[in-house]
């Protein structure tokens, strides 16, 4: 896990919630606010989706938005590939 990852895990935990509450509270799913903590942006669709998302959470959590989008914008985002489809 990078820093960023490490810096929204860490600003969960001494808010003291869980994944799940966050997906309750800002409805942003479980699997994506684990994806953005692990930094496993290949399961976000594009990157603004995923810089929206993870803004949405940076405010939530109560850090600096822009020193977290400065450090999203170092990170290079791999998208998952997708399988060619398959030829009967």
């Amino acid at each position: 896990m990078g820093e960023l990852g490490e810096m929204l895990r860490e600003a969960r935990e001494r808010k003291g919630v869980s994944r799940a509450e966050v997906e309750e509270e800002t409805k942003i799913r479980e699997s994506l606010i684990k994806a953005l903590e692990e930094q496993d942006y290949g399961v976000l669709p594009d990157r603004i989706y995923a810089k929206g998302l993870l803004k949405n959470y940076a405010r939530y959590l109560g850090l600096d938005t822009s020193e977290v989008m400065r450090l999203f914008g170092e990170e290079e985002l791999t998208p998952t590939p997708i399988p060619p489809a398959s030829q009967a």
